[in-house]
């Protein structure tokens, strides 16, 4: 009679084992398994992106905000799992001037970052302030809506091995600070 009972308690305890082991597997492949390569991905077409920036509380800009070319438009998510959430979004393309290709982005992402200094105010566009950086490698304007959560950033690099040229830095920085005014106006 012992040894039936002894073996009905192994059984029981190496089906409870084999069940512990079992669940933390599926656990780990249905939650924990990254399922996206990296925090972005790509948005199928600019209607998708426009969606989840309204799920987000935010405004995506008209598609023909800059004269760009070859556009493509990314979802930033939370995680690379399986549940992650979308935290923002991103517009990108080409922009030739003076013959010379350079990619130019329209970015909105969570404001998670605590300015303690911030760069070189550009103006105040209906009392919301326009911030700009720039460099030898690029331009970018950001600001940030009152009330709302995330930064609005736009920017422009130069061509891999090459510098900008003052007359690209000042037609691009017109043409951010452009698109810049008609995304705070879609706020007004």
């Amino acid at each position: 009679m012992k040894r039936k009972n002894g073996k009905k308690v192994r059984k029981i305890v190496l089906l409870v084992i084999l069940a512990v082991v079992a669940g933390v597997v599926l656990y780990d492949l249905v939650f924990c398994w990254p399922v996206h390569p990296s925090l972005q991905k790509p948005a199928e077409s600019y209607e998708q992106l426009s969606q989840t920036a309204k799920k987000l509380g935010v405004l995506a800009p008209p598609e023909d905000i800059l004269p760009w070319k070859q556009e493509e438009y990314s979802i930033y998510l939370s995680s690379i799992r399986r549940f992650a959430r979308p935290t923002g979004w991103d517009m990108a393309g080409k922009v030739i001037y003076d013959g010379t290709t350079y990619p130019v982005y329209i970015l909105a992402l969570r404001n998670t970052e605590k300015h303690e200094e911030y760069p070189t105010l550009r103006e105040n566009y209906k009392h919301v302030p326009i911030y700009r950086e720039c460099s030898e490698d690029g331009l970018r304007l950001f600001f940030v809506i009152d009330g709302h959560s995330y930064t609005y950033s736009m920017g422009m690099m130069a061509p891999p091995e090459e510098t900008i040229p003052q007359d690209a830095v000042d037609y691009f920085d017109g043409l951010l600070l452009a698109a810049c005014r008609e995304i705070i106006d879609l706020y007004s």
